[in-house]
């Protein structure tokens, strides 16, 4: 049976942090692509509730 080294279960401090930023390239692109997306922080909720219960039931 040989040893296999299994890069998941080796003890590495920098493996599950974003920063500091080491490739700005991929953050770059990473960042081009997050804002072609709606995120939760976009959405005005309590206006939306407030549509929804005077707009939507006319």
């Amino acid at each position: 049976m040989s040893t296999a080294i299994e890069p998941t279960l080796e003890a590495n401090d920098d493996r599950f942090v974003i920063f500091p930023i080491k490739h700005h390239d991929l953050w770059e692109w990473y960042k081009k692509c997050d804002a072609c997306f709606w995120t939760a922080e976009e959405i005005d909720l309590p206006q939306d509730a407030t549509d929804w219960n005077n707009k939507l039931n006319d």
